[in-house]
């Protein structure tokens, strides 16, 4: 598999992902289903991930189907389709409550001619640290050379008063999850219709384990008395650092202080903007347009299906059900 990702793929994927992500998930190994021509020479698979979900307030395990790869001479809609209906047939026989993925615009066909629902696409936020990138576009070199400096202290002072308003929280960054972010998890599951769980043992593995990822997580507590109350997960890069994930108990404005947070770090370490994908209807929008982050579409659907008998199948296959971020994605 190692071998066949790298050829078809044309990256040098290192077999210690296959290995975190196949073999040490919390929620239990990874489903594979392989391609091979009559010799039995293999040239293509796919995976699926076992992740526990909470569904309208009980735990049930999906399945995020990902690291789909065929070879080039095998890329037509008969092998796709060979390919893909395993995993619904796991869905539809119970192994699994339901599944998801995010396919590639040429794979969305496939998906929706084996049965799975379009749930939306993703989007993309963009909050500007920096103005240089963004007026040299637009103006040329030589006046984004003279502008720039104003405009980035406009962008400075815009964080500082954002940052003023209403410090209930305190925000710090911590190497890892504690076990009081499983009563997070449990919070979050009974706010939310469809949220991934995200308890301290699955964060851990998620974030602070996987290769060749470096991690910054910011949690968020009531100032008066302690609780967690949310958490965000960032990447830390330039020019762009970027959230993985983040969730809060709603209604509280964590949101506000966790992406502010997020950005006066980025800021601090030289990025120009700091980016948050999420799914369209995602819950902590109003947060990031209150911000001023600017929104870009991303071409990468998100799609659903659940299983006949599954209660909560109506809920996983409409799109403002969900809560989902771009750590919820297949990796």
């Amino acid at each position: 598999m190692v071998r066949l990702f790298r050829d078809i793929r044309g990256v040098q994927e290192s077999g210690a992902r296959f290995s975190w992500l196949y073999h040490d998930n919390p929620a239990g190994a990874a489903r594979i289903w392989i391609l091979k021509e009559p010799s039995g020479e293999p040239v293509g698979f796919t995976s699926g991930y076992p992740r526990a979900f909470w569904v309208d307030g009980e735990v049930v395990t999906a399945l995020n189907c990902g690291d789909f790869s065929v070879a080039a001479g095998h890329r037509s809609l008969g092998p796709a389709l060979m390919l893909r209906r395993p995993a619904k047939s796991l869905v539809d026989a119970g192994v699994y409550a339901f599944l998801y993925a995010h396919p590639l615009p040429a794979m969305l066909a496939v998906h929706r001619r084996v049965g799975h629902a379009q749930l939306s696409t993703m989007e993309r936020w963009v909050y500007p640290l920096r103005a240089g990138a963004i007026l040299e576009r637009r103006l040329g070199r030589g006046l984004a050379r003279l502008l720039a400096p104003v405009a980035d202290s406009g962008l400075r002072a815009r964080r500082i008063l954002q940052g003023t308003r209403g410090r209930r929280f305190d925000i710090q960054e911590v190497d890892d999850f504690s076990a009081d972010y499983d009563d997070l998890d449990l919070e979050l599951g009974q706010q939310y219709p469809v949220i991934g769980r995200r308890t301290a043992s699955f964060l851990r593995w998620r974030f602070l384990r996987q290769p060749a990822v470096a991690a910054t997580v910011l949690e968020a507590r009531r100032s008066v008395d302690g609780v967690l109350v949310g958490y965000l997960v960032s990447e830390p890069g330039v020019p762009t650092a970027k959230v993985r994930d983040m969730a809060c108990i709603p209604g509280l404005g964590v949101e506000r202080a966790l992406l502010l947070a997020a950005a006066r770090r980025a800021a601090a370490t030289g990025a120009q903007s700091l980016n948050v994908v999420v799914q369209k209807a995602f819950p902590g929008t109003p947060a990031l347009q209150s911000l001023g982050f600017w929104e870009r579409d991303e071409e990468q659907a998100t799609v659903s299906y659940g299983g006949a008998g599954f209660f909560g199948k109506a809920r996983v296959e409409d799109v403002a059900n969900w809560y989902m971020t771009i750590g919820d994605r297949d990796i």
